[in-house]
């Protein structure tokens, strides 16, 4: 699976987020009492490929009047460990100074079979650049330009939740977003209202579809997505749906609650930390992208 798939997936599962991957335990009641914004917020996400239950997605938001601290963490049941094992994390801090959910840094620690990634973005949203790092390749960092108020694929998606009021249907919300050393635009289409049996009963949900378009290639255009988002003004995301080349992969929220509820993630993908594949291979086996 490459790079751009799982940012699809990280990117729409917040949010996101995306391309993550059941455990065993049953889905628990959600707290409808907490304020994302106080209290933070996790977020578990089921992911499905057509009837198959991959593994599971979860995005963890730690947030203060001062900054915040978004991680995302993707894996796969030990089901099918045996033949595709995925551990993913990736980790988003800022502050609150300037406009809400501002990056100040990005981190991507991907692990897919013999695949891996280390990849690290400084945001300065002074001199209006980033620094892009490939802690794997022995480069110098590139510095590359920034739009005023870019984020990364988390944090963009928080703003939004923070700054959007009621939602119409035919809305279009644009922001600037940069990932690793591209930089794109960000753009939220409303289409629609529904109603949707989710974790909290059957509720009023929109129904959204969200693109990137390539900042030098406007043609080029990442939408095979489509989500849904409780209407109640929270925005909480309760179904992702994702096409790609291999199919339809959809992602269903399970658990919703402040950040203090309990996590199902495996030992082996701490928040912070050592990533622990379990799996014996020879560093020279890995392969590292450019």
């Amino acid at each position: 699976m490459d790079d751009d798939n799982v940012m699809r997936i990280f990117w729409v599962i917040f949010c996101v987020v995306w391309l993550g991957f059941v455990t065993t335990a049953q889905a628990t009641s959600p707290s409808n009492s907490y304020n994302w914004q106080e209290d933070g917020e996790r977020l578990t996400f089921d992911v499905r490929w057509s009837f198959m239950t991959l593994g599971s997605a979860e995005l963890l938001l730690e947030n203060n009047p001062d900054g915040y601290v978004l991680t995302g963490r993707a894996w796969t049941d030990p089901k099918v460990n045996s033949l595709y094992i995925l551990r993913d994390r990736i980790r988003s801090e800022g502050t609150h100074s300037d406009a809400p959910f501002l990056t100040s840094r990005f981190h991507a620690q991907l692990n897919e079979n013999n695949y891996r990634a280390d990849k690290l973005v400084l945001f300065d949203h002074v001199k209006k650049q980033t620094t892009y790092i490939n802690k794997h390749k022995n480069r110098p960092p590139q510095i590359h330009e920034a739009e005023a108020g870019a984020r990364d694929i988390l944090s963009v998606l928080y703003a939004l939740r923070a700054q959007t009021d009621k939602l119409k249907k035919g809305d279009v919300l644009t922001r600037p977003v940069t990932h690793y050393d591209n930089r794109y635009t960000y753009k939220m289409r409303v289409l629609g209202y529904e109603k949707m049996d989710t974790i909290f009963g059957e509720v009023d949900v929109i129904k959204i579809h969200p693109v990137l378009i390539k900042h030098d290639n406007p043609n080029r255009k990442k939408e095979r997505l489509k989500l849904w988002v409780t209407a109640d003004g929270r925005y909480i995301p309760v179904k992702i749906d994702i096409k790609l080349p291999l199919g339809s992969f959809e992602a269903v929220l399970r658990q919703a609650g402040p950040a203090s509820s309990s996590s199902v993630a495996p030992a082996a993908l701490p928040l912070t930390g050592k990533i622990d594949m379990r799996v014996k291979r020879s560093i020279n086996e890995d392969v590292y992208e450019n």
